[in-house]
């Protein structure tokens, strides 16, 4: 009895044992690329000696963020390739599946529960860890997080490495080399665990075989790690949302007492919290986690720059947009900032990052905001102004009003996202009409409808009168004869355009034609000559 048992045990137990998956999560970067860390990518490896197709199959995170649906096949013994969005991501390694990571879809730099869900439904490998990534960092090496051997649990903090910075595939959009090895085998592949197991690694970690930046005494001895969360930039008065983790042993844990240094002064207690930095500058945020046994401190910088953002273009109606551009030096996460047209608020959704230089439009179908009450406002969420816009009254039936320094003329032709319409509002210098072919060509201004813009100073508490163009300013030196809000007759935009008299001031403009004098007098004194003919004519049949 006692040897059928141990032969039973011999034959059956490989199969209680843990069994290698058809097809695995064999590395992530997490972090992205030193050219972008939203170039993000996931590599998948084929562990049997057969191709399997891997259409209806997908990669998604507990929270659906992020959700990539898969196609095409992977072969025997070989690799998958996904990119987040575009295939430059790694620029000489094409890619299997090039797209979206899902709406709002990213691969969090604080850790995720990811799963490899087959065709019909059944989980094939999973990869969680929520509360933070046990190896690979994140800027400014961005070293990729590889697995050691596929027949260990994907979920097991052990079987992953860092990429060693010597065995590299790849190079990123920007022609830097990869640390990391897409499509091909892992540095790691069958490496060694150390003891203990590594910390789950920072985003702001750069050597790849260190540990996290959470302190105590002796790291070696505490059963407890924190993190505080990535490094951003964020904008002057905007509301900034902190969210800390911590493990105890390894293991998600909770009845942790957080607590939270913003850096400038402030405090506060609690998990989740939020806080608002109202001056431009680097701050160090700290939190400190406290358990019954240990304390541990974990940190992240918070770049926080003024608002340089302002509404350069708007067409009406619910066909239209409403045009925002950056005018500063840094790529800034336009969330949580409000545009408000009268009653109407949008708020533009967290996430929503924006370039140096760049212009996005919004369309007046996702705001609701159709240009026609009297102002746009751009707010932080604590109401501090980053931009006030005056909107001409009446509507349009096509065409746009652009913004120039700080005033709105009428355009033909709509520009939506057009850099140099930017450079217009923010008084810089732009290339003539006849610059580089492929350029976009400017649309023609025609500026029978200037109306001056407010100040778009943060916070300004007076409307200083604007009648200059490319943002030159001419505080009370206008004639005196002239309304508020008006432009002087003869007065040239950048391209050569006369700008005509507004009503107030009297006289008008049609093409090349011009007038001191309003058109409802002209056309009085073109009636009475009219009718003086008239009547001359008559009195000549009449003799």
């Amino acid at each position: 009895m006692f040897y059928f048992l141990c032969v039973a045990v011999v034959i059956f137990l490989p199969f209680f044992a843990y069994a290698s998956p058809a097809v695995v999560i064999n590395e992530v970067a997490w972090a992205g690329t030193a050219a972008d860390d939203t170039d993000e990518w996931v590599e998948l490896k084929n562990t049997t000696g057969a191709t399997i197709s891997l259409d209806g199959w997908a990669l998604k995170a507990l929270d659906a963020k992020p959700m990539i649906s898969l196609s095409g096949s992977i072969p025997a013994g070989g690799f998958y390739l996904v990119e987040r969005t575009a295939d430059t991501v790694i620029s000489d390694v094409a890619g299997d599946y090039v797209g979206s990571f899902g709406q709002y879809g990213s691969v969090s730099n604080s850790g995720e529960d990811i799963d490899l869900i087959d065709d019909g439904g059944a989980v094939v490998d999973s990869v969680h860890f929520a509360p933070g990534w046990p190896a690979g960092t994140a800027g400014p090496d961005y070293f990729s997080m590889e697995r050691i051997d596929p027949a260990v649990s994907g979920s097991s903090a052990t079987n992953w490495l860092s990429n060693d910075g010597v065995i590299m595939n790849g190079k990123d959009a920007a022609g830097n080399s990869v640390h990391g090895t897409p499509r091909s085998e892992n540095s790691a592949y069958n490496k060694a665990t150390v003891s203990p197991a590594p910390a789950p690694a920072s985003p702001v970690s750069s050597a790849p075989a260190t540990s996290a930046r959470s302190t105590t005494s002796d790291l070696s001895e505490t059963r407890i790690r924190a993190f505080a969360g990535d490094d951003r930039t964020v904008l002057a008065g905007a509301v900034v949302e902190f969210l800390g983790s911590a493990t105890v042993s390894g293991k998600s844990a909770n009845g942790l007492n957080f607590s939270w240094n913003f850096g400038d002064g402030s405090t506060g207690k609690g998990r989740a919290i939020s806080h608002t930095y109202f001056f431009p500058g680097t701050y160090s945020a700290q939190v400190n986690v406290v358990s019954d046994e240990d304390s541990v401190t974990d940190y992240l910088m918070v770049t926080v720059l003024a608002p340089q953002i302002v509404v350069t273009e708007v067409q009406k109606g619910m066909g239209g947009f409403i045009e925002i551009y950056n005018k500063g030096s840094e790529r800034v996460d336009l969330g949580s900032l409000l545009i408000t047209e009268g009653a109407k608020i949008f708020v533009i959704p967290k996430g929503t990052f924006i370039g140096a230089g760049v212009a996005i439009a919004f369309s007046n179908k996702v705001t609701a905001l159709l240009g026609d009450g009297d102002s746009l406002m751009v707010s932080t969420k604590n109401g501090a102004q980053v931009d006030l816009v005056t909107l001409p009254a009446g509507t349009i039936s096509h065409g746009s009003f652009v913004r120039i320094g700080e005033v709105l003329v009428y355009a033909e032709v709509p520009t939506p996202g057009s850099v140099e319409r930017g450079k217009l509002a923010s008084g810089l210098a732009v290339a003539d009409s006849g610059a580089s072919a492929g350029s976009k060509a400017q649309a023609p201004l025609v500026p029978l409808l200037a109306v001056a813009a407010k100040p778009t100073v943060l916070g300004a508490g007076t409307e200083d009168h604007a009648r200059a163009l490319q943002g030159k300013e001419t505080v009370n030196s206008e004639p005196q004869n002239a309304a508020p809000n008006s432009l002087v007759a003869g007065e040239k935009n950048d391209i050569g355009e006369e700008y005509a008299l507004d009503a107030d001031a009297g006289g008008f403009r049609i093409g090349g034609f011009s007038s001191p004098f309003p058109p409802e007098k002209l056309f009085l004194a073109a009636s009475i000559l009219l009718g003086f003919i008239g009547s001359a004519g008559f009195l000549l049949l009449r003799a």
